[in-house]
């Protein structure tokens, strides 16, 4: 994919496999990410999850593809 920025807001991990923040604008994309999943869970908790899957992929598989793409469309190997 082609990054939509100039600067690189995730790179490869200097230790091991995957994608890390590189930038401050890649740790506030993660916090802002992780923050409304876990707010999103304290809702879920009041709700039959296995009777409704609409929900269940609006909650939890919807932010997660999110990230992955912001992550792909950020994404830099060299500067």
């Amino acid at each position: 994919m082609k990054r939509i920025t100039k600067k690189r807001w995730f790179g490869p991990k200097y230790v091991g496999y995957g994608i890390s923040p590189r930038s401050w604008e890649g740790w506030l994309v993660i916090l802002v990410w992780a923050v409304l999943f876990i707010l999103s869970g304290y809702y879920l908790q009041s709700i039959d999850l296995l009777s409704n899957t609409a929900i269940l992929i609006t909650y939890i598989a919807l932010p997660i593809i999110a990230l992955i793409i912001i992550m792909a469309l950020t994404y830099g190997s060299e500067d």
